[in-house]
């Protein structure tokens, strides 16, 4: 294996590792609706849980049912992420979608009578 090719593997290998165990949670730019991007299989399965939908002929990015209401989209994107979260994926979410209930609920779900975790200084 020459050093170019061992670099080029190297490079996609930290780009993998950087970017596609990442899931991002967020609302459509003037719209109201609320999509999730995801490149892993397991992320896709959690989201799936939650009600995520993949649309037609687009790969990697969910979204939840229009008919369902502002405040449920709401829960339904804060269980997932937290979810997620524990999973170990790295998730960024939109704090603007945050649900306070569902996020405790998802944590009591989670870690049961446990604190949460913390973390390490």
């Amino acid at each position: 294996m020459s050093r170019l090719s061992r670099f080029r593997s190297r490079c996609i290998a930290f780009l993998h590792d950087v970017y596609f165990d990442e899931v991002e949670i967020y609302r459509k730019p003037r719209s109201f609706d609320i999509l999730a991007d995801s490149h892993n299989q397991d992320a896709d399965k959690i989201l799936r849980d939650f009600g995520f939908e993949e649309p037609h002929g687009s790969r990697h990015q969910f979204r939840l049912p229009k008919e369902l209401s502002e405040a449920e989209k709401k829960a339904r994107a804060t269980q997932a992420a937290v979810h997620l979260t524990a999973a170990g994926h790295g998730t960024h979410f939109d704090v603007r979608l945050l649900c306070h209930a569902a996020r405790d609920a998802a944590h009591a779900e989670i870690y049961g009578n446990r604190s949460r975790p913390t973390p390490a200084t």
